[in-house]
C-alpha cells in the first residue's frame, strides 16, 4: 500500500507516529462496547434497593448514547428513556418531599427539589454507581472523555431510572 505522508512534514507516517492518536486502552473500550452491557452489581444493588427490575436489553437501551448508535447504523438511543427518566426522577423526589415534610410550603419545597433533580446531582450519582464504565459511546465521544461529561452521565442515569420504571411500550425511534 502506499505511505501514509504527515500533512505537515510531506514524510511517510508509521505506526509509531499513529499510536498518540489511537490510544490501545480507547480502541480496547471500543471493541468491547460491541456486545450488551451486564447490569454493574452496584448498579444492580441500587435498582433492587428501588425496587425496579430493568431487563438487560432495556438497559443496554438505557446504556446507548447517540454517538455510539450513529455509528452504528442507526440503533435504537437512550433519549426517550432520559426524557421519560426525567419526568419519573422528578415526580418520585417531589412525592418524597412531600410525604418527608407534609406541612413545608411549595416554595420550600422547590429548591429542594431542584437541588435532588439536578443535572449534577445526576452526573453524582451515575459516578458513585459505575454508569460511565459501561456508558456505550461513540469514538468521538470517547475521546473526548464522553463518559466522564456529566451531561452524559446524568442522561444515562435518567435513561436507567426510566428503564427501571417503565411499563409503558417505548418505540426504537
Amino acid at each position: 500500500p502506499p505511505a501514509v505522508l504527515h500533512p505537515a512534514t510531506h514524510k511517510p507516517v508509521g505506526p509509531d507516529d499513529l499510536a498518540p492518536l489511537f490510544p490501545m486502552e480507547l480502541i480496547l473500550q471500543e471493541v468491547t462496547q460491541e456486545r450488551e452491557v451486564e447490569i454493574p452489581e452496584p448498579v444492580r444493588d441500587v435498582l433492587t434497593r428501588l425496587g425496579l427490575v430493568v431487563s438487560d436489553e432495556l438497559f443496554d437501551r438505557a446504556l446507548t448514547h447517540r454517538s455510539f448508535a450513529y455509528e452504528r447504523g442507526g440503533l435504537p438511543t437512550n433519549e426517550r428513556l432520559e426524557f421519560l427518566g426525567d419526568r419519573v426522577l422528578n415526580l418520585a423526589m417531589a412525592d418524597a418531599l412531600v410525604a418527608h415534610d407534609p406541612d413545608a410550603a411549595e416554595g420550600r419545597l422547590a429548591p429542594r427539589l431542584n437541588a435532588l433533580v439536578r443535572l449534577e446531582t445526576c452526573a453524582d450519582v451515575a459516578r458513585g454507581i459505575g454508569l460511565g464504565d459501561v456508558l456505550k459511546v461513540g469514538r468521538s465521544e470517547m475521546l473526548s472523555g464522553g463518559r466522564k461529561k456529566e451531561a452524559l452521565l446524568g442522561d444515562a442515569l435518567e435513561a436507567v431510572i426510566a428503564a427501571g420504571a417503565s411499563t409503558i411500550n417505548i418505540p426504537d425511534t
